[in-house]
């Protein structure tokens, strides 16, 4: 172990908890390592991240939360019409982020998808598990435009941090593989699960169905709501974490017991002993899964190609059922469940400590100069 005295400041986005929870071992790293971590967010990722690391220091980094449309073909247009906000608030964030780094006396930044939040003089560090950005349909006509503004951000960092494993098979396909042609030194990491330093034992009673709902509003609540409805008509045993780490409700309605939150450990426990996991097949979640190896079906968010992609992918590789969020059916799934495989286990190393060993222990050399493209 090699004390330290870098202070490095953690930036998970705020769409989902996924950002977050992926961040926790990276954060444990750090902090086993001597590192002094700030952690920037907000909302529920700031929620979370305060419950997963009561002693932490925190500051609070409002970003901008996209709010999905009820149709996710509208998505393309939403994110268009909404652009010239969110360059706005994107330069709010990043002056923000400066005076976090001046008060703290910074010396790195681990983004995770937060593109805007390179600062010049700090060695800045981006997460990402999507290299080549999926396109549908008519949104293939912006391709060139979305490839080259995000190598034009991603230009803006040091390093590329890539959650996945570089060689075959692995867990993001074409998302993540091959790197792209950028100037920032792109590293896979390894799959970052949450659940890498917690005994995942069974936890009692067990599930036939544990359900994960997760993601922006409105779908987050929308699937919340279709699945309750489904979940109350089945003969089985079922548990709804409903992902809202700032409220606490806990109770049973029939058959269905409902859980605001809870913690990694219990959740852990939950998943290691459910029949099924249904979530949305966000790659954090991914992630955390095939850690467990646990048998899973998925709801892709309507609008999120990445989802529709990943989870195609592991349905065609016979891996996990999956479905659209308008036609999936709970009772189906779980009948259909040994149809699959489950998510395997990939092969773990110790990159992700390297990494972090090298950046606490090694002398670092920002970009001088990182021009602002959000202005």
């Amino acid at each position: 172990m090699h004390e330290t005295q870098k202070t490095v400041v953690v930036c998970p986005l705020d769409w989902g908890l996924g950002h977050a929870t992926r961040m926790v071992p990276v954060i444990e790293l750090l902090l086993r390592f001597g590192a002094r971590v700030v952690i920037a967010a907000d909302n529920r990722p700031l929620a979370f991240l305060k419950q997963r690391f009561p002693e932490g220091i925190f500051e609070e980094l409002p970003g901008y939360t996209l709010k999905y449309p009820k149709y996710g073909a509208l998505m393309p247009l939403v994110l268009m019409t909404n652009y010239p906000l969110m360059m706005k608030k994107a330069r709010d964030a990043r002056n923000h982020l400066q005076r976090i780094v001046k008060k703290y006396q910074a010396g790195i930044v681990i983004s995770d998808n937060r593109y805007e939040l390179s600062i010049p003089g700090v060695y800045s560090i981006f997460v990402t598990h999507q290299l080549h950005i999926q396109t549908n349909g008519w949104q293939q006509l912006f391709k060139s435009f979305i490839d080259s503004n995000i190598n034009t951000y991603l230009n803006r960092y040091n390093e590329v941090w890539i959650p996945d494993i570089e060689r075959s098979p692995n867990l993001s396909g074409i998302l993540s593989h091959p790197p792209i042609n950028i100037k920032a030194k792109q590293i896979y990491v390894g799959l970052l699960s949450r659940f890498a330093q917690i005994n995942c034992s069974p936890g009692h009673p067990g599930y036939d169905i544990v359900v994960l709902i997760s993601g922006p509003e409105p779908q987050r609540t929308l699937l919340e709501n279709k699945l309750t409805k489904q979940a109350l008509s089945l003969d089985l045993k079922i548990l709804i974490i409903k992902g809202q780490p700032e409220n606490t409700e806990d109770y049973q309605q029939g058959n269905v017991r409902f859980l605001s939150h809870a913690n990694d450990s219990q959740i852990a426990g939950f998943i290691a002993g459910a029949g099924l996991v249904i979530s949305r097949p966000g790659y954090s979640t991914l992630m955390d899964l095939a850690f467990l190896q646990k048998k899973a079906a998925f709801i892709p968010t309507p609008g999120q190609t990445e989802q529709l992609y990943l989870a195609n992918k592991l349905m065609k590789e016979k891996m996990a059922y999956c479905d659209s969020q308008k036609n999936f059916n709970l009772q189906h799934a779980f009948e259909t469940r040994n149809l699959y495989s489950g998510l395997p286990l990939f092969q773990h190393d110790n990159t992700l400590q390297m990494t972090i060993n090298r950046i606490l222990t090694q002398q670092l050399l920002p970009k001088k100069e990182v021009p602002d493209e959000s202005r």
